[in-house]
């Protein structure tokens, strides 16, 4: 997980100065994915697998964001399973 907090700039693609990049991949099948992310022109977005255009979403918060992503991961891999 990258985020990066930039200087303020204001622009709707960084939502709250934000920029950021998170990937979780299943390590047997790299192509198997999911990517939430925003760059210049491009809002706040993520990515199912190769998908090119992706799907928007709103960023409320740097937190809540985050918990739509670890919603997304586990309900594409599954719940984490347990170290013993």
């Amino acid at each position: 997980m990258k985020l990066v907090k930039l200087p303020s700039i204001k622009k709707k693609e960084f939502p709250q100065d934000y920029k950021f990049n998170w990937i979780a991949y299943n390590l047997e099948n790299t192509q198997e994915r999911i990517l939430f992310d925003n760059h210049h022109g491009k809002r706040p977005h993520y990515h199912l697998n190769q998908d090119k255009k992706g799907v928007f979403f709103s960023w409320l918060s740097r937190e809540k964001s985050e918990t739509l992503f670890w919603e997304k991961v586990e309900q594409k891999f599954g719940s984490p399973k347990k170290q013993i």
